[in-house]
């Protein structure tokens, strides 16, 4: 009789976890809809700045607003004492470039000869003395080159037949005139600093 007892005991405590276990089953139906997104939370607090980057590499040399004109071979007129001139167009030379910007003028013994800056003082290579100095003067529209009586008979037409010119234009003011940080007297230097070509 107790082996009864105990033996269905067993069998109400194992149908009692199956009827359990499928009620649970049964119960679970299908997932729901999402529900809506809850409200945005308040913004946090800014982070820490971040440490400065490294220095950019250096810009390219030069300067805005700059004319340079093509190389003009001289066409010298000699008078009889020895005085000689030339006039170069300059169409870009107007009356407030003359006031306000910086006009630089270059002068080349040839097509691949020295560079010098006028005015300037050439010397007689034979006896090393000064011959004759170019000087020019800025005027509306043109460039005028000239030289004086020369000390002895040689004059810049006997010297340089194949001379030429060229004139550079820095515009932005007179103040121009007192902040390049190049030697103007350097041509190559002034070319590499304002990007032309020599």
């Amino acid at each position: 009789m107790k082996d009864y007892i105990k033996k269905h005991r067993q069998y109400l405590q194992t149908s009692g976890v199956l009827i359990f276990l499928f009620l649970i089953v049964s119960c679970a139906g299908p997932e729901g809809p999402r529900g809506a997104a809850g409200p945005a939370g308040p913004q946090g607090t800014a982070g820490q700045t971040g440490p400065a980057g490294p220095a950019g590499d250096p810009g390219a040399p030069g300067i805005s607003n700059v004319f340079a004109s093509a190389w003009v071979t001289n066409t010298w007129t000699e008078f009889s004492n020895k005085t000689t001139h030339d006039t170069i167009p300059a169409p870009n030379i107007t009356e407030r470039t003359i006031n306000e910007d910086l006009v630089m003028v270059y002068f080349r013994t040839s097509q691949t000869g020295i560079v010098n800056r006028l005015p300037s003082t050439f010397f007689n290579p034979n006896t090393t003395e000064i011959s004759f100095r170019i000087d020019y003067l800025v005027i509306v529209g043109n460039i005028y080159a000239f030289h004086a009586i020369p000390i002895n008979t040689l004059s810049v037409l006997s010297a340089f037949p194949n001379s030429q010119m060229r004139y550079i234009v820095i515009k932005g003011g007179k103040s121009s005139r007192i902040h390049l940080p190049v030697d103007l007297e350097d041509y190559e230097a002034v070319c590499k600093y304002l990007g032309i070509e020599p």
